[in-house]
Protein backbone atom coordinates (compact mmCIF):
# COMPACT_ATOMS: atom_id res chain seq x y z
CA UNK A 1 0.00 0.00 0.00
CA UNK A 2 0.96 3.33 -1.17
CA UNK A 3 1.73 5.37 1.94
CA UNK A 4 -0.07 8.75 2.94
CA UNK A 5 1.33 11.95 1.44
CA UNK A 6 1.22 15.19 3.68
CA UNK A 7 1.21 18.28 1.76
CA UNK A 8 1.24 21.67 3.83
CA UNK A 9 -2.51 21.03 5.77
CA UNK A 10 -3.99 18.62 3.42
CA UNK A 11 -3.69 14.47 4.45
CA UNK A 12 -5.00 11.52 2.15
CA UNK A 13 -6.22 9.75 5.19
CA UNK A 14 -7.92 6.85 2.74
CA UNK A 15 -6.19 3.95 1.34
CA UNK A 16 -4.81 4.09 -1.57
CA UNK A 17 -4.59 1.59 -4.88
CA UNK A 18 -2.24 -0.37 -6.64
CA UNK A 19 0.56 1.78 -8.31
CA UNK A 20 -0.18 -0.44 -11.58
CA UNK A 21 -3.71 0.41 -11.74
CA UNK A 22 -3.84 3.89 -10.89
CA UNK A 23 -1.90 7.18 -9.45
CA UNK A 24 -4.12 9.28 -7.85
CA UNK A 25 -3.04 12.89 -6.44
CA UNK A 26 -4.22 16.10 -5.28
CA UNK A 27 -2.70 19.06 -4.40
CA UNK A 28 -3.93 22.99 -3.08
CA UNK A 29 -2.80 26.38 -2.68
CA UNK A 30 -2.93 29.47 -0.98
CA UNK A 31 -4.13 32.17 -3.38
CA UNK A 32 -2.21 35.52 -3.30
CA UNK A 33 -5.18 37.91 -2.02
CA UNK A 34 -5.60 35.26 0.83
CA UNK A 35 -1.50 35.33 1.83
CA UNK A 36 -2.31 39.21 1.42
CA UNK A 37 -4.58 39.46 4.59
CA UNK A 38 -3.66 36.60 6.27
CA UNK A 39 -6.56 34.17 4.87
CA UNK A 40 -6.28 30.81 5.43
CA UNK A 41 -6.97 28.73 2.00
CA UNK A 42 -10.52 28.18 1.60
CA UNK A 43 -9.99 25.47 -0.51
CA UNK A 44 -10.21 21.98 0.39
CA UNK A 45 -9.17 18.57 -2.07
CA UNK A 46 -9.03 14.44 -1.02
CA UNK A 47 -9.60 11.27 -2.54
CA UNK A 48 -10.93 8.00 -1.64
CA UNK A 49 -9.88 4.69 -3.22
CA UNK A 50 -11.87 1.54 -2.83
CA UNK A 51 -11.94 -1.84 -3.52
CA UNK A 52 -14.92 -3.83 -4.12
CA UNK A 53 -15.94 -7.73 -4.57
CA UNK A 54 -14.46 -10.86 -2.71
CA UNK A 55 -11.93 -11.65 -5.47
CA UNK A 56 -8.53 -12.65 -4.69
CA UNK A 57 -7.64 -9.75 -7.43
CA UNK A 58 -10.41 -6.79 -6.71
CA UNK A 59 -10.42 -4.30 -9.19
CA UNK A 60 -10.34 -0.44 -7.35
CA UNK A 61 -12.85 2.29 -7.47
CA UNK A 62 -11.74 6.21 -7.68
CA UNK A 63 -12.93 8.70 -5.67
CA UNK A 64 -12.50 12.81 -6.32
CA UNK A 65 -13.61 15.21 -4.02
CA UNK A 66 -12.85 19.33 -4.40
CA UNK A 67 -14.93 22.18 -2.55
CA UNK A 68 -14.68 26.16 -2.59
CA UNK A 69 -15.29 28.15 0.66
CA UNK A 70 -17.09 31.34 -0.49
CA UNK A 71 -14.13 34.60 0.22
CA UNK A 72 -17.35 36.28 1.49
CA UNK A 73 -18.26 33.55 4.30
CA UNK A 74 -15.82 34.04 7.36
CA UNK A 75 -16.09 30.17 8.30
CA UNK A 76 -16.01 28.84 4.88
CA UNK A 77 -12.34 27.64 4.97
CA UNK A 78 -13.82 24.83 7.79
CA UNK A 79 -17.10 24.46 5.41
CA UNK A 80 -15.31 23.14 2.77
CA UNK A 81 -12.84 20.67 4.85
CA UNK A 82 -16.29 19.48 6.34
CA UNK A 83 -17.81 19.18 2.81
CA UNK A 84 -15.28 17.11 1.52
CA UNK A 85 -14.39 15.15 4.73
CA UNK A 86 -18.18 13.79 5.30
CA UNK A 87 -18.66 13.36 1.83
CA UNK A 88 -16.14 10.92 1.23
CA UNK A 89 -16.60 9.36 4.70
CA UNK A 90 -20.23 8.82 3.17
CA UNK A 91 -19.11 6.86 0.16
CA UNK A 92 -16.92 4.71 2.04
CA UNK A 93 -19.75 3.75 4.37
CA UNK A 94 -22.35 3.39 1.77
CA UNK A 95 -19.66 1.28 -0.94
CA UNK A 96 -21.04 -2.09 -2.01
CA UNK A 97 -18.90 -4.95 -0.66
CA UNK A 98 -19.94 -7.62 -2.82
CA UNK A 99 -20.26 -6.11 -6.79
CA UNK A 100 -19.88 -3.34 -9.05
CA UNK A 101 -22.36 -1.10 -8.79
CA UNK A 102 -24.47 0.00 -11.60
CA UNK A 103 -25.16 3.59 -12.41
CA UNK A 104 -28.55 3.75 -10.39
CA UNK A 105 -26.53 2.96 -6.97
CA UNK A 106 -23.83 5.18 -8.08
CA UNK A 107 -25.86 8.16 -8.14
CA UNK A 108 -27.80 7.49 -4.86
CA UNK A 109 -24.36 7.34 -3.15
CA UNK A 110 -23.42 10.32 -4.65
CA UNK A 111 -26.50 12.20 -3.44
CA UNK A 112 -26.09 10.94 -0.14
CA UNK A 113 -22.51 12.03 -0.28
CA UNK A 114 -23.81 15.75 -1.08
CA UNK A 115 -26.87 15.24 1.30
CA UNK A 116 -24.23 14.22 4.31
CA UNK A 117 -22.05 17.39 3.70
CA UNK A 118 -24.93 19.92 4.26
CA UNK A 119 -26.17 18.09 7.48
CA UNK A 120 -22.22 18.28 8.63
CA UNK A 121 -22.11 22.11 7.95
CA UNK A 122 -26.07 22.64 9.50
CA UNK A 123 -24.85 20.76 12.51
CA UNK A 124 -21.20 22.33 13.26
CA UNK A 125 -23.45 25.63 12.64
CA UNK A 126 -26.39 24.82 15.20
CA UNK A 127 -23.36 23.86 17.22
CA UNK A 128 -21.14 26.87 17.65
CA UNK A 129 -24.53 29.42 17.73
CA UNK A 130 -23.68 30.76 14.01
CA UNK A 131 -25.46 30.29 10.69
CA UNK A 132 -25.06 27.88 7.85
CA UNK A 133 -23.92 30.65 5.41
CA UNK A 134 -20.42 31.21 7.62
CA UNK A 135 -19.92 27.50 6.17
CA UNK A 136 -20.38 28.81 2.66
CA UNK A 137 -18.72 26.33 0.16
CA UNK A 138 -18.86 24.84 -3.17
CA UNK A 139 -18.61 20.94 -3.67
CA UNK A 140 -17.63 18.51 -6.77
CA UNK A 141 -17.55 15.12 -6.09
CA UNK A 142 -16.82 12.23 -8.79
CA UNK A 143 -16.57 8.68 -8.87
CA UNK A 144 -14.54 6.17 -11.41
CA UNK A 145 -15.55 2.24 -11.35
CA UNK A 146 -13.96 -0.08 -14.16
CA UNK A 147 -16.62 0.61 -16.61
CA UNK A 148 -18.69 4.03 -15.76
CA UNK A 149 -18.38 6.61 -13.95
CA UNK A 150 -20.72 9.64 -11.71
CA UNK A 151 -20.38 12.80 -11.27
CA UNK A 152 -22.29 15.18 -8.77
CA UNK A 153 -21.61 19.40 -8.65
CA UNK A 154 -23.09 22.39 -6.66
CA UNK A 155 -21.56 25.62 -7.29
CA UNK A 156 -18.85 26.82 -9.91
CA UNK A 157 -15.31 24.53 -10.64
CA UNK A 158 -15.18 21.59 -13.18
CA UNK A 159 -15.10 18.25 -14.21
CA UNK A 160 -12.75 17.11 -16.66
CA UNK A 161 -12.65 13.22 -17.61
CA UNK A 162 -11.31 11.66 -21.18
CA UNK A 163 -12.72 8.13 -22.18
CA UNK A 164 -10.49 6.16 -23.75
CA UNK A 165 -9.77 7.03 -27.53
CA UNK A 166 -12.28 10.47 -26.98
CA UNK A 167 -11.43 14.20 -26.35
CA UNK A 168 -11.41 15.34 -23.05
CA UNK A 169 -14.66 16.53 -21.73
CA UNK A 170 -16.81 18.49 -19.06
CA UNK A 171 -19.35 16.64 -17.62
CA UNK A 172 -21.12 18.93 -16.02
CA UNK A 173 -21.67 22.81 -16.88
CA UNK A 174 -20.19 24.98 -13.80
CA UNK A 175 -23.37 26.49 -11.85
CA UNK A 176 -23.04 29.96 -12.05
CA UNK A 177 -25.37 32.89 -10.92
CA UNK A 178 -26.61 36.09 -12.58
CA UNK A 179 -23.43 38.35 -11.73
CA UNK A 180 -20.19 37.74 -12.31
CA UNK A 181 -18.29 35.63 -9.27
CA UNK A 182 -21.77 34.61 -8.11
CA UNK A 183 -22.16 30.58 -7.78
CA UNK A 184 -24.37 28.05 -5.79
CA UNK A 185 -23.48 26.43 -2.27
CA UNK A 186 -23.94 23.92 -0.48
CA UNK A 187 -25.70 25.64 1.94
CA UNK A 188 -27.87 27.57 -0.26
CA UNK A 189 -31.53 26.75 0.61
CA UNK A 190 -33.14 24.28 -1.39
CA UNK A 191 -29.73 23.75 -3.31
CA UNK A 192 -29.18 20.13 -4.56
CA UNK A 193 -26.64 18.58 -6.69
CA UNK A 194 -26.77 18.67 -10.23
CA UNK A 195 -25.75 14.32 -10.60
CA UNK A 196 -25.40 12.17 -13.83
CA UNK A 197 -23.56 8.54 -14.21
CA UNK A 198 -22.53 7.08 -17.57
CA UNK A 199 -22.34 3.82 -17.75
CA UNK A 200 -20.36 1.22 -20.38
CA UNK A 201 -17.35 4.07 -20.43
CA UNK A 202 -13.91 3.55 -19.77
CA UNK A 203 -12.28 6.95 -18.34
CA UNK A 204 -8.99 6.79 -18.33
CA UNK A 205 -8.07 10.24 -16.98
CA UNK A 206 -9.90 12.67 -14.29
CA UNK A 207 -9.42 15.81 -12.76
CA UNK A 208 -11.39 18.22 -10.71
CA UNK A 209 -10.50 21.47 -9.64
CA UNK A 210 -12.33 24.83 -8.45
CA UNK A 211 -12.99 27.98 -10.29
CA UNK A 212 -9.32 29.45 -9.32
CA UNK A 213 -8.21 26.43 -12.44
CA UNK A 214 -10.84 26.79 -13.87
CA UNK A 215 -10.83 29.87 -15.63
CA UNK A 216 -7.14 29.06 -16.67
CA UNK A 217 -7.80 25.58 -18.43
CA UNK A 218 -11.68 25.96 -19.47
CA UNK A 219 -12.38 27.99 -22.57
CA UNK A 220 -14.94 30.99 -21.70
CA UNK A 221 -15.95 31.13 -25.56
CA UNK A 222 -17.47 27.10 -25.70
CA UNK A 223 -16.49 25.65 -22.22
CA UNK A 224 -14.35 23.15 -23.53
CA UNK A 225 -10.95 22.05 -21.75
CA UNK A 226 -7.87 22.87 -23.18
CA UNK A 227 -6.49 19.85 -23.94
CA UNK A 228 -3.08 20.97 -24.41
CA UNK A 229 -2.85 21.75 -20.55
CA UNK A 230 -4.73 18.34 -19.90
CA UNK A 231 -2.52 16.19 -22.31
CA UNK A 232 0.49 17.24 -20.92
CA UNK A 233 -0.32 17.04 -16.91
CA UNK A 234 -1.41 13.67 -17.65
CA UNK A 235 1.81 12.59 -20.08
CA UNK A 236 4.09 14.02 -17.05
CA UNK A 237 1.81 11.80 -14.46
CA UNK A 238 2.56 8.76 -16.65
CA UNK A 239 5.77 9.31 -16.84
CA UNK A 240 6.47 9.42 -13.23
CA UNK A 241 6.02 5.43 -13.57
CA UNK A 242 3.84 5.21 -10.33
CA UNK A 243 5.95 7.53 -7.83
CA UNK A 244 3.09 8.83 -6.15
CA UNK A 245 4.86 11.16 -3.55
CA UNK A 246 6.58 12.69 -6.92
CA UNK A 247 3.44 13.69 -8.61
CA UNK A 248 2.05 15.00 -5.55
CA UNK A 249 4.58 17.61 -4.97
CA UNK A 250 4.74 17.99 -8.70
CA UNK A 251 1.08 19.34 -8.37
CA UNK A 252 1.82 21.20 -5.61
CA UNK A 253 5.05 22.82 -7.46
CA UNK A 254 2.27 23.38 -10.87
CA UNK A 255 -0.39 25.57 -8.14
CA UNK A 256 2.34 27.08 -6.53
CA UNK A 257 4.16 28.12 -9.68
CA UNK A 258 4.65 32.11 -10.43
CA UNK A 259 3.08 32.00 -13.85
CA UNK A 260 0.53 30.09 -12.29
CA UNK A 261 0.15 32.55 -9.50
CA UNK A 262 0.23 35.93 -11.94
CA UNK A 263 -2.89 34.36 -13.60
CA UNK A 264 -5.27 34.11 -10.90
CA UNK A 265 -5.14 35.54 -7.11
CA UNK A 266 -7.88 32.73 -5.78
CA UNK A 267 -7.17 29.80 -4.05
CA UNK A 268 -6.35 26.40 -6.42
CA UNK A 269 -7.33 22.40 -5.71
CA UNK A 270 -6.50 20.14 -8.59
CA UNK A 271 -7.49 16.23 -7.71
CA UNK A 272 -6.47 14.00 -10.64
CA UNK A 273 -6.08 10.30 -11.31
CA UNK A 274 -4.56 8.64 -14.14
CA UNK A 275 -5.44 5.04 -15.16
CA UNK A 276 -2.97 2.53 -16.41
CA UNK A 277 -5.38 0.61 -18.96
CA UNK A 278 -3.54 -1.89 -19.89
CA UNK A 279 -2.49 -3.40 -16.34
CA UNK A 280 -6.20 -2.82 -15.81
CA UNK A 281 -6.92 -5.11 -19.07
CA UNK A 282 -4.49 -7.68 -17.88
CA UNK A 283 -5.78 -7.65 -14.46
CA UNK A 284 -9.26 -9.10 -16.04
CA UNK A 285 -7.61 -11.85 -18.02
Amino acid sequence: MIPSIYLGCLMNKYLMPPQDEWQVCCARSQGNSHAATGQPCQDFVDTLCVPYGKRKIEPYSVVLAVADGAGSAERSHEGSQLAVDSALETISQLWPKSRLPGTRKLKKVLESAFASASESISKKAEQDGTTTRQFATTLLIAIVVDNGVAVGQIGDGAIVTRTVGQEYDVLIAPQRGQYRNETSFVTDPGSSPVVMAKAKTTVDRIALFTDGLENLVIAQADGKPHSPFFDGLFRWIEMQHGDHEAVSKGLKRLLDDPKTRSKTNDDLSLAVACRNVQAGEAKHQ
